[in-house]
């Protein structure tokens, strides 16, 4: 359902309601255009929060479906995007609350692809996230073989060790006597977790950018990840890609330019 439509500048930007409960905007540049990507925002964040970026991805050509995660924009109530209910359920269990996040998001992608294909004619459909957004798309990946390319920003696989090791609960300020270990979740990470799901993702192209001075988000995320789908890319080892760069948990335009190309080369 489209709730709005408006123009800014080249670009159209229509608020859509997916289903029942996905909340979205879909940006484009002139008219219809294929391929699409589905862009995913980063914690406590929301869909038009990189509304920059995704303007970009347009300017290449590609029509972006952005969406609010679970919990997120308006999906979950906020007062001037204090994220009150959230922040509560993340200091009380990290790993739960953003476990949770990552595979609910997740199992939407279908029916946004199935949107997307009744509604846009659109049929060659990627997928792009920025931190949680990075975790859902990879895990996306693995759920629908329509999804032809991935693309994550500070992202990866192990999610054991990006709990146990990731700095953002002290970012948030985060009461780390009230955070509790993954082991009561190990049941969900062990079956959510892209690493020990890495034989579903083929054929999908997988592009893992990450920083080497990440301390939210350890690189070595995405460098087990990448490791455990090399024996499952094999006859298409040009379609997985690990680039690291000197940055921190962040999207530089560097990553960006590598992003783009991987996309246009995969969709």
């Amino acid at each position: 359902m489209m709730i709005a439509e408006r123009h800014r500048g080249f670009y159209t930007i229509e608020e859509l309601q997916i289903g029942d409960r996905v909340p979205s905007i879909l940006v484009r540049r002139g008219g219809k255009c294929q391929p699409a990507i589905i862009y995913i925002h980063g914690a406590f964040l929301w869909k038009e929060y990189d509304l920059g970026l995704i303007l970009r991805f347009a300017d290449r050509g590609l029509t972006v479906l952005s969406i609010d995660a679970v919990q997120h924009g308006k999906r979950a109530p906020f007062v001037a995007r204090e994220y009150k209910e959230l922040f509560r359920s993340s200091e009380e269990n990290f790993a739960r609350t953003e476990t949770s996040i990552f595979t609910e998001t997740a199992k939407d992608i279908p029916e946004i692809i199935d949107y997307l294909q009744a509604n846009e004619g659109i049929e060659s459909i990627g997928i792009v996230g920025y931190s949680m957004g990075g975790f859902i798309a990879l895990v996306a990946a693995t759920l629908d073989k329509r999804i032809e390319a991935a693309v994550s920003f500070g992202a990866g696989g192990d999610w054991r060790y990006l709990f146990e090791r990731s700095s953002f609960p002290k970012l948030m300020g985060f009461k780390e006597t009230r955070r509790q270990t993954v082991d009561e979740i190990a049941h969900l990470v062990s079956e959510w977790d892209p690493l020990n799901r890495v034989h579903a993702m083929p054929p999908c192209a997988v592009l893992l950018l990450n920083g080497e001075r990440d301390n939210v988000v350890p690189k070595e995320c995405a460098e087990r990840l990448h490791e455990a789908a090399k024996p499952h890319y094999r006859e298409f080892p040009e379609k997985l890609c690990l680039r690291e760069y000197p940055c921190g948990h962040e999207v530089t335009r560097a990553m960006e330019r590598e992003a783009a190309r991987w996309l246009t080369r995969n969709l």
